[in-house]
């Protein structure tokens, strides 16, 4: 099975933040979310970058 997350991982912004990426993660290892659905929450979860409150509508509307 391919991972969604590269060798070094990424933290989440918050705790509340991390719990769901944790739950969405699990989901994939069950077989009930796919890795494209699962990047998704990579995105909106884990901080890569300080992102603006423009750039999060913008990532918001694409899903």
């Amino acid at each position: 099975m391919e991972t969604a997350l590269p060798a070094e991982a990424k933290k989440a912004a918050s705790s509340l933040l991390a719990a769901l990426h944790d739950t969405a993660t699990d989901l994939h290892k069950a077989g009930f979310m796919d890795l494209k659905s699962l990047r998704q929450y990579d995105a909106l979860c884990l901080a890569d970058e300080v992102c603006e409150a423009e750039d999060i509508v913008t990532q918001r509307s694409q899903l």
